[in-house]
């Protein structure tokens, strides 16, 4: 089974979004960030629209997951990218760059910006469906 590590910012809504639906399609996923942000209401929301409990994620920073073994190190943000690709050199992991938008930057009323979180999660399992087959 495939190891993976998804890489965002702040690890509070686009890499454990992205575990969490890796780890729904049968793989062994993980999420860290550059930093330490706060989970994200909205990414647990749509995640749960589709039965995934998100509420026992803990932000987790590069540093937390350094040296733990991975086969695929996944960038969700261009400015991770460049230290993703090093993490990944260093753990003799494949590198991917999937930019995905930040839907936290959604304007307007609730529903509105629940649908930019929904865009994002359903990108995202389209991207594990088709990339990550083994």
């Amino acid at each position: 089974m495939s190891r993976i590590l998804f890489l965002c910012i702040r690890n509070g809504l686009r890499s454990p979004m992205a575990a969490a639906l890796a780890k729904e399609a049968g793989f062994s996923a993980s999420s860290a960030g550059l930093s330490e942000g706060d989970s994200d209401p909205f990414a647990a929301a749509v995640l749960a629209e589709n039965g995934i409990d998100l509420s026992d994620h803990k932000p987790r920073t590069l540093e937390d997951v350094a040296g733990a073994p991975f086969d695929h190190i996944i960038s969700l943000d261009p400015a991770v990218d460049e230290r993703a690709r090093r993490f990944a050199a260093a753990a003799g992991a494949e590198f991917h760059a999937w930019p995905t938008v930040d839907p936290s930057e959604a304007a307007g009323h609730r529903e509105m910006i629940l649908g930019a979180y929904r865009a994002v999660r359903d990108a995202l399992t389209d991207k594990i469906r088709k990339n990550l087959q083994e």
